[in-house]
């Protein structure tokens, strides 16, 4: 999908350094993502993509705010972004256990988006 290719050009540009191309690409991504489901609701793929996309866009956050130079206030900004995204992503993983999707998929995403939020620390 268009959201998921947003995703690897945003890694790439991360790779070579390109950070706020990278932050433009992983938005574009999943704005593209959140319109999905709009069109196809029940669609796993599209959950899945946004899911990802949201990961990839906290880790990008935390990365971020490890910076040198990123003041205290700036650092804070940074983690609660981080922190909003993997809460997004574990939403999304509880509603497909709920729904009773894809049930040890979503609980393995479940404790991974529940490690994320915890070792992503207050802000």
């Amino acid at each position: 999908t268009l959201s998921r290719t947003y995703m690897q050009i945003a890694n790439v540009l991360l790779d070579l350094g390109d950070g706020s191309r990278a932050l433009e690409h992983y938005r574009q991504g999943l704005a593209s993502a959140e319109r999905s489901p709009q069109r196809a609701t029940s669609s796993l793929n599209h959950a899945i993509d946004r899911a990802d996309l949201l990961v990839a866009l906290g880790r990008y956050y935390l990365t971020s705010a490890e910076q040198p130079g990123v003041n205290h206030s700036r650092r804070s900004q940074l983690i609660a972004e981080a922190r909003s995204c993997f809460k997004k992503d574990l939403e999304v993983w509880q509603d497909w256990s709920k729904r009773k999707v894809a049930i040890p998929y979503a609980a393995r995403r479940q404790a991974n988006a529940s490690a994320l939020i915890a070792s992503s620390g207050q802000p």
